[in-house]
């Protein structure tokens, strides 16, 4: 059992943590929300040094939050409608538009805290 001096030095320590981390949260959740930034898996496992392929975070994804492939990776709800991916048109090798699923800034941040 702590002390009521060692617990109000206790309390005061983790208010200053809190404090000085306050800005830098503010900033990453300004982040997350208004990038417009897109990723490929392949971009975010390199990006992030985590030593593992995107096949391997994809079997991640889907032993913990259930995710399913046909041709392509979909994640099931409710992940689906938490802004993690964004579908757009490219052109692909035979010159005609193809759909991609590329991850957002959320997803990204998302598939750290769960791949780490």
């Amino acid at each position: 059992v702590r002390s009521s001096a060692a617990s109000d030095v206790y309390k005061e320590d983790l208010k200053n943590t809190l404090d000085t981390q306050k800005d830098l949260v503010n900033f990453a959740n300004l982040v997350i929300s208004t990038s417009e930034n897109l990723y490929t898996m392949t971009e975010i496992t390199k990006g992030l040094n985590l030593c593992k392929s995107s096949k391997d975070i994809y079997n991640i994804l889907d032993q913990k939050y259930n995710i399913y492939q046909g041709n392509k990776w979909f994640l099931k709800a409710p992940y689906d409608t938490l802004g993690l991916t964004k579908d757009i048109m490219i052109a692909g090798k035979d010159g005609k538009p193809h759909n991609q699923r590329r991850w957002t800034e959320k997803g990204k941040y998302f598939i750290m805290s769960v791949s780490l």
